[in-house]
């Protein structure tokens, strides 16, 4: 369930260099209304203020639909339920944790059916607000407690306000093993509406760079030993110059060699309230 929404929030790398210009901000009524992919569709409600009340996901494969309806206290998000049908959206999917300036500290996640976490990711800021660190912690066995898996730290560029690296370091009992990977991030200088909607963030937190950053990542090139990921994207604007469109092309390379390249596309749209 950690990942069923927004596989693709890991969403727009492109590959194509961008040159300096000026920094856009967005426009805070303009909110995504779908997201389409090469396997499923995502269509988002909102209420007449424009807090997100619903999303419905359709995937034609197995013509299967399912639906994620947050819930609020006060206009904070407080729990997000899961179901699999509009009249039964009643199972845990995620609940928050926020520290007294309203940042969210703990998400916690929820398998289908199941009232107790899985997991939960525990997030970190500096005194610019900036998330600097999220640690992960999984439940491994039935009756364990949760201990954490992963720890992943952001380095950001405060200038134009993107996370440009990521320390992904494991752990074990504890405690950081050695083997650090580390992600280094390009962008344009367009809009990214996810940044827009910090509450898309909340529902998949793995890509930060992704969902937080000012702008839309252009390459997020990946090393670990001898091994490397390269994610490329080339998008499409509208005139606001939010993206409407990105084909995303990845390489799993092995001591410098390309074994695997694939590429997925998506198509978004959006509505203004």
């Amino acid at each position: 369930m950690r990942r069923l929404l927004f596989s693709s929030l890991a969403l727009g790398l492109l590959f194509t260099a961008c040159e300096p210009g000026p920094v856009p901000f967005g426009d805070p009524d303009k909110l995504l209304a779908t997201d389409v992919t090469d396997i499923d569709s995502t269509i988002l409600s909102y209420d007449a203020g424009g807090r997100l009340i619903l999303f419905e996901r359709y995937k034609p494969s197995d013509n299967s639909t399912s639906f994620v309806k947050p819930a609020y206290r006060i206009d904070r998000l407080i729990a997000a339920d899961f179901g699999t049908s509009k009249n039964d959206i009643t199972h845990k999917f995620k609940t928050f944790e926020y520290a007294s300036g309203g940042k969210v500290l703990k998400a916690y996640s929820y398998e289908y059916g199941l009232d107790k976490y899985s997991g939960y990711d525990s997030l970190v800021y500096n005194a610019s607000g900036h998330l600097t660190a999220i640690y992960v912690a999984t439940i491994t066995g039935q009756g364990a407690s949760a201990g954490l898996t992963q720890k992943n730290v952001f380095e950001w560029d405060t200038y134009y306000s993107n996370i440009i690296r990521k320390y992904s370091i494991p752990m074990r009992d504890g405690t950081e093993t050695e083997d650090t990977t580390v992600t280094v991030y390009t962008y344009d200088n367009k809009v990214n509406y996810i940044a827009q909607q910090p509450i898309l963030f909340n529902f998949q937190m793995d890509e930060p760079a992704n969902a937080l950053s000012r702008n839309n990542v252009l390459t997020a090139i990946t090393t670990s030993g001898g091994d490397s990921e390269e994610i490329s994207n080339v998008y499409t604007y509208d005139n606001g110059d939010y993206p409407i469109s990105v084909t995303t092309t990845t390489k799993q390379l092995h001591n410098g060699a390309v074994v695997i390249t694939s590429q997925k596309s998506r198509k978004l749209t959006y509505v203004r309230l």
